[in-house]
């Protein structure tokens, strides 16, 4: 998935890939692998201009399945089962759960993926959405290089639109308009800081149509110390969007702990006229729902800014206390 640091992690590895989560914003190296079958036992292990890209075959922590991943400096970025051709079984838990956009708005017709790495989460949207067209936006073209070449990501698409370039200035330019964006870039273990402030946000929001929704991936506890980018990132929506709510993936009881935590934020609060569903007929999409975190988040930092932006500054002192 978009170089999102994948990451539900039994603890110990969970911690490790917490201070691995890695950057969707790399330059292209033009670097060129050999477009060959990566063989069980094989390798690849490169440097782009900006990180350490490996890909390797391993075994799913979960299902004890085997997969394919590519790790970007050394964090869990992407991940394909080789048992199956299904694009839509996918190995990270946290990447289910950009199906929460399937159940805010049930006719997706266009969406926007920020972070592309090895295309798990793109190549699924096609499948379950035949209808609709996705456009990637992974500045790192070697990656997707990569991600066509091991991946089964398609050489041209119909649906697919990529493009390479940095995430921010394309949000700059861009006059188009979607039904759902999916954020999923890093540096370090947050969303870097030009695609976190409260200006990369109002671009977000003014891209998605009327009833959009914008899903972010973030590693983090929401409560502590250790969340405080959370909280400036859930501020800095709660500035533009009418409604935010939160996801997290795995234990929605204790904010104390480091995972994966989805964001969801509503370009209108009320859509279609009432108050958005936190229930689902859809057995799959209600394991989603169900996760809505129900308690309060602490507003004791503040929003980021393009003038004043924290995220760097947490992530710094985040990372160094794990690594005491």
């Amino acid at each position: 998935m978009g170089l999102a640091a994948a990451l539900l992690l039994p603890s110990l590895r969970l911690r490790a890939s917490a201070i691995a989560a890695v950057a969707a914003l790399f330059v292209f190296s033009g670097f060129t692998v050999a477009d060959t079958t990566l063989a069980d036992g094989d390798d690849i292990d490169l440097d782009t201009e900006y990180s350490r890209v490996r890909v390797f075959h391993d075994i799913d922590w979960y299902t004890g399945r085997p997969v394919l991943r590519m790790n970007v400096n050394d964090g869990y970025s992407s991940a394909m089962f080789t048992d199956t051709d299904d694009d839509t079984d996918l190995v990270y838990p946290y990447t289910r759960f950009y199906r929460l956009a399937e159940h805010f708005v049930p006719e997706i017709k266009r969406g926007l993926m920020i972070g592309g790495a090895a295309y798990s989460f793109p190549k699924s949207f096609l499948m379950r959405h035949p209808d609709a067209v996705l456009d990637v936006v992974e500045i790192d073209a070697e990656l997707t290089h990569l991600a066509r070449t091991y991946f089964d990501l398609p050489l041209d698409h119909p649906r697919l639109s990529v493009v390479h370039e940095d995430a921010r200035t394309f949000l700059n330019r861009s006059n188009e308009t979607y039904d759902a964006i999916y954020m999923d870039a890093f540096h370090s273990n947050a969303v870097p800081y030009q695609l976190a402030s409260r200006e990369a946000t109002v671009q977000m929001h003014d891209l998605l149509n009327e009833n959009g929704v914008l899903i972010t991936n973030t590693i983090s506890p929401i409560n502590g110390e250790d969340g405080r980018f959370f909280r400036a990132l859930y501020w800095t929506y709660r500035e533009v969007f009418p409604r935010v709510e939160i996801f997290p993936v795995r234990d929605t009881y204790n904010p104390e702990r480091t995972g994966n935590v989805m964001v969801v934020a509503f370009k209108n609060g009320a859509p279609a006229g009432g108050e958005p569903s936190f229930s689902s007929d859809d057995a799959e999409l209600a394991s989603y729902v169900d996760n809505l975190y129900r308690r309060g988040v602490a507003h004791d930092v503040p929003v980021l800014t393009d003038e004043k932006n924290a995220a760097d500054y947490y992530s710094a002192a985040y990372i160094g206390r794990l690594r005491r």
